[in-house]
């Protein structure tokens, strides 16, 4: 009788919960194969049953750069279930017809993209840059028919697709009934939706777009009465105010408003009205993201006075001086019992750690806090380029003045260690500062349980489980 482990779908079954492939914070995947290699080498059956893992995911980046045989690429592209074309070379003749997820970037062939697509109608995630030669309208004409093909698509992301038409895309929505995540990035001239069914299960919709040259995007929301979450840009656009009722009258399971990352670097934000129309369209409200160079007071209170109730993460994302946020943000940890996550960003670097000093102005409430991200934290530099800060440390808790002891010192006596050292931007934190921040948070850490989690700048600190 032949041993369990010796039959080979049992063995890939064990085997597919092996964290070959895990994702990256850039939205790729880091390569972990050591432990499937390790099944490789128990027998010839386990060799044949594990071997396929090593495949199922390919980029063609990392293809290049790690130097794979061009024949070894095609003999395993059977194999591939998630590929990503992100370069010209290595070129090779793909054999796959099982692929679950696609990403195709600008700069790749789109014949070669055309033919994986007809191979694959059955894929269920498709994320799409309209290639460099689509922009004339045979090439596009190719590409918008290869689209509609699909009818299984979980996932879908078009990017700067100028060239298809608003027919087209709601043809391709109708085909695509079980769509659960949908971005349009980039688009242009959409003025309408028309003919437009249902999409039931769509709930995360990121709309990256400018709405007043695309309104028909905007008309496009009254489809989606299970919405959940929205990603906007964060530019200024005076059609703001239109999407936040139609949100209000179409999606009322809404419960996250977020930005995605401007890419053309513009500082022209949206305004406390625009604020109070996305705000108000929903009235439950988990997940929020201020974008802006000012926060108002009006901004605020829009948030603490509709949602202190239900708010789970909120994250400042600010630009220039600003340092009101910090006596703001510290009202809300006094407020929103339910809150886990709070970020504090400030794409500038321009908060000094006098500013930090007034999140610990009122007391925390939010039992369930999780986590703290504070990142944009910069030391002035005195005259005589001494690391001494010149900064009111008599302003928070006598038991917070630093002691001589550095942040890894102080970390470790209250029960937390330096867990990760991100990437260094242009922050310069001094030694005495950053120390007397890690003391400051991990004191009040002390009455909050849950809170693991504490980011400063590229610093990132986790409670010590042993402890």
């Amino acid at each position: 009788m032949t041993h369990p482990l010796e039959l080979p779908e049992l063995i890939f079954q064990v085997a597919i919960h092996l964290p070959v492939f895990t994702p990256d914070s850039l939205g790729g995947y880091d390569y972990h194969p050591h432990d499937v290699i390790s099944c490789l080498k128990v027998n010839r059956t386990w060799n044949l049953a594990v071997s396929p893992l090593l495949w199922t995911m390919y980029d063609s980046y990392e293809a290049a750069r790690w130097k794979i045989p061009c024949h070894l690429l095609e003999a395993q592209s059977h194999h591939f279930r998630y590929i990503r074309l992100s370069k010209r070379w290595p070129q090779i003749t793909f054999h796959s017809t099982q692929v679950r997820e696609l990403v195709v970037l600008p700069s790749y062939q789109s014949s070669v993209s055309l033919d994986l697509i007809r191979a694959n109608p059955q894929l269920r995630a498709l994320s799409w840059y309209l290639p460099c030669e689509g922009r004339n309208l045979k090439a596009a004409e190719d590409i918008q028919s290869a689209l509609e093909t699909f009818s299984l698509l979980h996932h879908l992301k078009l990017y700067e697709w100028t060239h298809l038409t608003a027919t087209r895309l709601v043809h391709c929505f109708n085909n695509n009934s079980a769509l659960q995540d949908l971005t349009l990035s980039s688009f242009k001239g959409f003025d309408r939706i028309d003919g437009c069914r249902s999409l039931k299960r769509l709930t995360h919709l990121t709309l990256d777009s400018e709405l007043q040259s695309n309104r028909g995007l905007v008309q496009l929301i009254r489809f989606c009465p299970n919405l959940e979450r929205i990603a906007l840009r964060s530019n200024a656009d005076p059609c703001v105010p239109d999407l936040g009722k139609v949100l209000r009258e179409s999606c009322p399971k809404l419960v996250s408003v977020t930005f995605v990352e401007d890419q053309n670097h513009s500082r022209v934000f949206l305004g406390p009205l625009d604020y109070q129309a996305l705000i108000m369209a929903t009235p439950r409200l988990l997940h929020c993201e201020i974008v802006t160079d000012e926060l108002t007071p009006q901004i605020f209170l829009f948030v603490l006075a509709n949602h202190s109730t239900w708010l789970m993460t909120i994250c400042f994302r600010m630009y220039g001086r600003s340092s009101e946020v910090f006596s703001m943000a510290s009202k809300l940890l006094e407020s929103c019992h339910h809150l886990t996550t709070l970020e504090l960003l400030n794409e500038d670097s321009w908060w000094i750690p006098d500013n930090c000093l007034d999140l610990f102005k009122y007391p925390w409430a939010c039992q369930q806090l999780e986590s703290i991200r504070l990142i944009g934290i910069e030391s002035p530099l005195l005259l005589d380029n001494s690391n001494e800060m010149d900064w009111d440390a008599e302003a928070i808790d006598a038991r917070t003045i630093d002691t001589g002891l550095t942040h890894l010192e102080i970390s470790a006596l209250h029960g937390w260690v330096l867990s990760e050292v991100g990437r260094l931007r242009n922050e310069y934190l001094a030694p005495d500062a950053h120390s007397t921040l890690v003391r400051a948070f991990l004191e009040r850490a002390r009455a909050f349980p849950r809170l693991c989690e504490i980011t400063l700048n590229q610093y990132k600190y986790t409670r010590d489980a042993q402890t």
